[in-house]
């Protein structure tokens, strides 16, 4: 794949131990959840980091799954849900056409 380009730059700690994602996720509106040292960071479709969303305890995420509204973040033995409004991208299903120009997609 010749035409691979960045889309975001993660947010770390400013003395990072693991600099870079763990897992991915991504949304049927094309959002990237980003497993990180920081907790998990949601990328909008333009590659803006919008909102990092710390574990309790600081855990560190692992492994990331969305099955329909609910997150799944596993933390070593531990593993934490939290309820969305989001839902995970169809397997196979190309780009979405944005909602909104924008802010608002």
């Amino acid at each position: 794949m010749t035409d691979i380009k960045p889309l975001s730059s993660l947010q770390t700690a400013t003395d990072p131990q693991y600099p870079g994602a763990f897992d991915l996720c991504v949304t049927e509106d094309d959002r990237i959840l980003a497993a990180t040292e920081l907790g998990i960071q949601c990328i909008r479709s333009f590659g803006l980091v919008d909102a990092i969303m710390p574990l309790p305890g600081n855990a560190v995420p692992g492994r990331l799954r969305l099955a329909g509204h609910l997150l799944y973040a596993d933390c070593g033995e531990k593993a934490y849900c939290r309820k969305m409004k989001i839902r995970a991208k169809a397997p196979g299903s190309g780009p979405s056409e944005p909602k909104h120009t924008g802010y608002y997609d």
